[in-house]
This record gives structure tokens, C-alpha cells and sequence, in this order.
């Protein structure tokens, strides 16, 4: 390498002291520069684009439908609002797989190393919904194949709309979590403890109005017990089971 770059352009004044160079035989390569090598940093959710543009979205889309629910349409058909309300439904439930997903990787944060992980973060978090939004779809398909088997036409009507009303309650207490939890690093034990409180609120008005709707004698408590368990219950545990495992699986390649 060139003497004059490491020496300078003072190389020869009386003034410089030549001991206090950095380099006495000029640098060896790129990594014997001033400082340390730097380290990676893990990426985080606020500074991500897309996941930024994914929130507004979320919110855009939650007023929208918000504002659908209050127009009243008089000359419409019963076909026409029950095609409406199926759409709504829909976007409502993807609304709460990538809340879902988002939540679960702040967890994730904190419990997984995951700048080790081969794929990337929003690799990741794609994974996340796509594992969240089986699960609320599979357990509506349920929900739909085991009313259609024991219960009446007009209890499933009263039944899917109040489940649509609660689950779109259920993606509103959801946003302002997880705004808290990616934007304002809420802390992950104030994270779980608001999570429980708000699932606790929304399964115990879905428990209420399922037992108003379809088990309306005392006998059939023990029939809600078990209606509520498996469509209810028995999905959460599975979305974090798998949620879970799929993480240690990554972590691990």
C-alpha cells in the first residue's frame, strides 16, 4: 500500500511526533481501521415499513367497517346483507390473525434470539399470520359445521351475528394492545396481563350470549361447558402451541 496514505501529508513536518501514528507499518486491511467492528442490531417492528404501512391499513380498515355497521339500508336483501356481513367477517378475522401475529412476535422478541434465524423478520411475522389466520379460520368452520348439526336456522343467524359483532369488539380492544406493544416497547408482562383481561371480557360475553342462544334450560350447562371448551378454548391453546414450536424450530435451523 502507498506510504503516503498512511503517512500524510505531514509525514515530514518536525512537529509530528511519528510514535503517535496510528499504523507504524500501514494498515494490514479494511478491519485494522479506527474502532471496533461493529455488531448487528435486531431489527424492531417500529422502524419496518411494511409493518407500519400494516397497522395503518388495520386502522383504515377498522374505521371503514365501523362506519359500514352504521349504514342502514332499507331496500336491501336479506341475501345481499348476509353477503355483506360474510365479507366483513372476513376481514375482521384477518384483521385479528395479524394483530395476533404482531403480538406474538413482540413476545417472541424477548424469548428467541431471532437475529440467528434464516429467515427474515417479516418472513417471520408472514409466518405468524399465515399460522394465526388457520387457526380463527379453521375454528369457524367449526363453529359453522357443528351449529349446522344440532341447532336451528334462526339460532345460527342470531348466533352469527352476535359472534361478528364480539369478534369485531374483540379486534378493537386488540389494536390499542398492540400499538402499545410495538410502538411504545409496553413490557411483555403488562402485554400478557392486558391480553388475559381483554380475552377474559370478550369469552365471557361470547359465553353469555351462547348460552342465551342455544343452551336456555339448566340441563344444558353441561352441554356449554363443553360446546365453549372445544371451539373456544381448545383453538387458543392449539394457535400457541403452534406458534411456539414453529419458533423453536426456526430458532434451531
Amino acid at each position: 500500500m502507498d506510504t503516503l496514505f498512511y503517512e500524510g501529508f505531514f509525514a515530514r513536518d518536525t512537529l509530528l511526533h511519528t510514535d503517535t501514528l496510528l499504523f507504524a507499518d500501514g494498515p494490514r486491511s479494511a478491519v485494522d481501521g479506527v474502532g471496533h467492528v461493529g455488531m448487528l442490531m435486531p431489527e424492531t417492528l417500529q422502524r419496518n415499513d411494511i409493518v407500519t404501512a400494516s397497522v395503518l391499513l388495520c386502522f383504515a380498515v377498522l374505521v371503514l367497517i365501523l362506519r359500514t355497521e352504521r349504514i342502514n339500508k332499507p331496500n336491501a336483501t336479506s341475501n345481499e346483507l348476509t353477503r355483506r356481513s360474510h365479507i366483513l367477517d372476513v376481514i375482521v378475522m384477518l384483521l385479528i390473525a395479524l394483530l395476533a401475529a404482531l403480538l406474538f412476535f413482540c413476545y417472541a422478541q424477548t424469548t428467541t434470539n431471532l437475529t440467528t434465524m434464516q429467515v427474515s423478520q417479516i418472513q417471520l411475522l408472514g409466518i405468524f399470520f399465515a399460522i394465526s389466520a388457520l387457526v380463527i379460520f379453521s375454528k369457524t368452520a367449526l363453529y359453522a359445521f357443528v351449529n349446522n348439526i344440532f341447532f336451528s336456522r334462526s339460532k345460527r343467524l342470531t348466533w352469527n351475528e352476535s359472534l361478528g359483532r364480539i369478534t369485531l369488539l374483540e379486534s378493537l380492544l386488540l389494536f390499542p394492545l398492540t400499538l402499545l406493544a410495538v410502538y411504545f416497547n409496553l413490557s411483555t408482562i403488562n402485554v400478557v396481563f392486558a391480553l388475559v383481561v381483554m380475552l377474559l371480557f370478550v369469552k365471557i360475553l361470547l359465553l353469555f350470549k351462547t348460552y342465551s342462544t342455544f343452551f336456555v334450560k339448566i340441563y344444558g350447562v353441561l352441554h356449554l361447558i363443553v360446546y365453549f371448551c372445544a371451539l373456544e378454548a381448545v383453538p387458543l391453546l392449539v394457535l400457541w402451541l403452534v406458534l411456539t414450536k414453529t419458533t423453536d424450530y426456526l430458532a434451531q435451523l
